[in-house]
């Protein structure tokens, strides 16, 4: 049976957005019916060209827009006038973004203000919070309003949509993406971040970078730390350190050169997989960690007060602790000396999917484009 050709535009501006839509990009360039090209933002230039390398994507357009202390504002302006120009002149049938950047924040009002639909893939998280994330909270609610299909990964994502009066029809569940990555990746067995690692010892990897950790939060979070090094002699302290300068400065003021605390630089997608897999704690702010870390059993420890993914709370694998530092060093340390309390924490299942949310979301993205042309 013969198919129309669909002309399909995916947009990403930063590592996560490379690791959620891979699979996706490689579903749609699979199907004959799906003219697809990527484009991207460089948002993050660095780590987003290295999430490309490791899946074998070369972008179709590079914006190339990353500036230095670039503001929110920057990314969002910049991209979403020179998205406008580039659709302007020859409109896509539908656009993909994923999540809650300022890439897809721009690419989603881009595209609304040319009428054209967007899909959104990871749609429907809701912290309630408009300061926690931020401005993501605010972005993924506006990229709500926009629309024209919500691919939620779970049931609580679907509802808050439901809540919201979004059509029930253009909503699907359809998993997380993140576990369709993970199965592509290989795993190595041999794997170490570092020589001076001892493999002998446990590995508990840190990750914090969000704005409303910065300041005071992430000195709190740092402090916690060397608490928990100083408490328990068999941990190797491990965070790959992201590349924000706010946060580089922070970081290395208060842990360079400390025993078993091991300050690296980011990680391309393969080798931190690697880690987190190998990893026997994990304290993060990151939201895609909090995805990702149930697929492997290792438990997690979240830096911020609030989570638009209560999955991973309600299934007994994670712990808010903000970032207050007794309350991180307390709850790491119980976890490390109480091997009872920490069993509990790896015998949930993942609440993401199955591995096949590109597989549904193209089908959906076929439905909707072939329908609506009738």
């Amino acid at each position: 049976m013969l198919c129309m050709s669909y002309s399909i535009s995916i947009v990403s501006g930063t590592r996560p957005e490379v690791v959620k839509l891979a699979t996706v990009y490689k579903t749609f360039k699979s199907i004959k019916c799906f003219n697809t090209q990527w484009i991207s933002s460089g948002q993050h230039r660095e780590m987003l060209e290295q999430s490309l390398n490791v899946f074998g994507i070369k972008p179709n357009i590079n914006l190339d827009l990353m500036l230095n202390d670039q503001t929110p504002f920057d990314i969002v302006s910049q991209t979403s006038k020179s998205l406008y120009k580039i659709w302007e002149e020859q409109r896509p049938d539908i656009v993909i973004v994923q999540g809650d950047t300022a890439t897809a924040f721009a690419a989603a009002m881009a595209a609304f203000y040319l009428k054209v639909p967007v899909a959104h893939v990871e749609a429907g998280l809701r912290s309630y919070s408009i300061d926690e994330p931020f401005p993501e909270e605010s972005h993924r609610r506006m990229i709500t309003s926009m629309a024209s299909l919500h691919f939620a990964p779970t049931a609580i994502s679907a509802n808050c949509l439901y809540k919201e009066g979004i059509d029930k029809e253009s909503i699907f569940i359809v998993g997380n993406t993140v576990v369709d990555a993970l199965m592509s990746i290989r795993e190595d067995n041999n794997f170490s971040p570092s020589p001076n690692i001892s493999r002998s010892k446990r590995w508990v990897t840190v990750t914090a970078h969000r704005r409303e950790n910065h300041g005071k939060e992430l000195e709190n979070i740092c402090l916690s730390l060397l608490d928990i090094r100083d408490n328990i002699d068999d941990v190797e302290i491990i965070f790959p350190v992201h590349l924000n300068p706010n946060v580089q400065k922070t970081v290395n003021k208060i842990l360079s050169k400390q025993d078993r605390i091991h300050l690296l630089p980011a990680m391309d997608y393969f080798n931190f997989m690697q880690l987190i897999r190998n990893s026997y704690l994990i304290l993060t702010d990151s939201g895609g960690i909090q995805e990702e870390a149930p697929s492997y059993r290792v438990p997690v420890l979240v830096l911020r007060n609030r989570t638009e993914r209560p999955e991973v709370i309600n299934c007994g694998m994670a712990k808010l602790v903000g970032s207050d530092r007794n309350k991180i060093s307390e709850a790491a340390i119980n976890l490390l000396n109480d091997s009872r309390q920490y069993e509990l924490m790896t015998t949930g299942e993942s609440p993401f999917g199955d591995g096949n949310s590109s597989n549904y979301i193209a089908k959906h993205v076929l439905d909707y484009l072939s329908h609506r042309g009738t």
